[in-house]
């Protein structure tokens, strides 16, 4: 079963593995699995931190 891609230069979708219009790799649209016992929390809290002060949301 193939997966829908996103390419997220253009912000296309595609079953390709590079995008057939700008020719770039595209990704998975899926996000990574959650899991409460995960090792990165700490690090993504921090990321989503660091760009709502960038946005001026905090």
């Amino acid at each position: 079963m193939k997966r829908i891609l996103f390419c997220p230069k253009d912000a296309t979708f595609t079953l390709k593995a590079q995008c057939p219009t700008c020719g770039s790799p595209t990704t998975t649209t899926q996000p990574p699995k959650y899991s409460v016992e995960s090792k990165y929390d700490e690090y993504r809290r921090k990321a989503k931190e660091q760009q709502r002060k960038e946005a001026g949301l905090l």
